[in-house]
């Protein structure tokens, strides 16, 4: 019904055939077999040709004020997609652990709100393999995992890199030589991937020490199991928790000393307490965190976005990682 709209309306703000071709840059002939065209598949006419100048007939004016709203349609819609592009609107779902989030995703989460207010964001803090199913359900846009993944379901964009650390409050003995190897600050915050192999520590050396895990279904005590296996020692657990961030609280109460990213305690997770950090070696410890989401599916502008702000602020942090999306 609306295949000629333009020709039509362009003739009815003329008020002539003659007119609206020369400002469509057709012939009149052409303008005229369009319009008649279309009065003869919706079975009414449009303009009344006997007036002078052309005039619209009852059902024409319908049709103009159909097409004026079509028009106003067609704006508005091409306004919201203007607005999308330019992220000043939208809708951004992140999923993340416990382990991501407590480092530069409420930093990044803050930076975002303040570029793009009127993107509505939400972030759910809940575990990898639930932040997956939220994916693949549509209910998140990108998930932040540091544990393998399906790349043939997923694609990954590298973020950061993290090294295990062992947290050890200071009520707890270590000897001399243990202490010398702990790690400053600085080292904590972005230095740690280049701490040397003969200052870091395997788990055999707190063998003794009391810890703090997390619950036996989470990912970060899967390796965690497997870095005192492979150093031969049955941990001491005092306490499980479910999340790292509680871990790391009770290791500053004094607890006991648990195991967690060198992030989650250079961002706020350890205020307030004395904690003594030492880098775990191997590859087990070592981790890069990425940006997942559904491969044959583009990220949103809103995700761009996003992703853009997090690549600014851990560019330190990326150092080591692999470049290139899998």
């Amino acid at each position: 019904m609306f295949h000629y709209m333009e020709y039509i309306y362009c003739v009815y703000l003329e008020s002539s055939f003659s007119k609206a071709a020369e400002r469509l840059h057709i012939s009149q002939p052409s303008l005229s077999a369009a319009v008649k065209k279309a009065e003869m598949e919706i079975g009414m006419p449009i303009f009344n040709r006997k007036t002078n100048p052309i005039s619209l007939t009852e059902f024409g004016v319908e049709y103009i004020h159909g097409i004026e709203q079509i028009r106003e349609m067609q704006e508005r819609l091409q306004g919201i997609a203007d607005e999308i592009r330019a992220v000043q609107r939208g809708r951004l779902a992140v999923g993340a652990s416990n382990l991501c989030s407590k480092s530069f995703i409420s930093r990044t989460i803050a930076q975002y709100k303040k570029e793009y207010p009127l993107v509505e964001l939400q972030l759910f803090d809940t575990s990898t393999s639930q932040s997956l199913e939220m994916l693949g359900s549509g209910k998140v846009d990108i998930v932040f995992t540091n544990r393998p993944v399906d790349t043939q379901k997923y694609r990954r964009i590298p973020c950061y890199a993290e090294n295990l650390v062992v947290a050890v409050p200071e009520n707890i003995q270590l000897s001399a030589e243990l202490r010398a190897k702990r790690l400053s600050e600085r080292e904590l915050c972005g230095e740690i991937l280049s701490v040397p192999e003969d200052r870091c520590v395997t788990l055999k050396e707190f063998a003794d020490v009391p810890f703090i895990l997390l619950e036996p279904n989470n990912y970060l005590r899967f390796c965690t199991d497997s870095l005192f296996q492979e150093s031969g020692v049955e941990p001491r657990i005092v306490l499980e928790t479910g999340q790292s961030s509680t871990s790391l609280n009770f290791a500053g109460l004094g607890v006991g000393a648990t195991i967690c990213s060198n992030w989650l305690v250079t961002s706020g997770g350890a205020d307030g307490y004395d904690l003594a950090c030492f880098k775990i070696a191997g590859e087990l410890a070592r981790r890069n965190v990425y940006i997942c989401y559904r491969r044959g599916e583009a990220l949103t502008y809103a995700a761009e976005a996003f992703v853009r702000i997090l690549s600014g602020l851990t560019s330190t942090a990326a150092q080591g990682i692999c470049a290139s999306p899998l």
